[in-house]
């Protein structure tokens, strides 16, 4: 079985985590962006004569109105 580098049971807990943050943090940077730009594609695709609130709201969270 390949290793992978990282000894999650008896590494450092620093050292772990500066190996894991910034693959983390690309990772979610990058689904939150994915997120927003399907919203705008999918969000354009309403027509304007759609004004119903949960319709807009199942488009994308961002639409809602607080």
């Amino acid at each position: 079985m390949a290793s992978t580098g990282l000894d999650y049971a008896n590494g450092k807990i620093p050292t772990l985590f500066r190996k894991i943050f910034f693959p983390t943090l690309l990772g979610m940077i990058f689904n939150a962006l994915i997120t927003i730009v399907d919203g705008i594609f999918v969000g354009n695709g309403v027509p304007p004569h759609v004004h119903d609130e949960q319709c807009r709201g199942a488009v994308s969270p961002a639409h809602h109105k607080l």
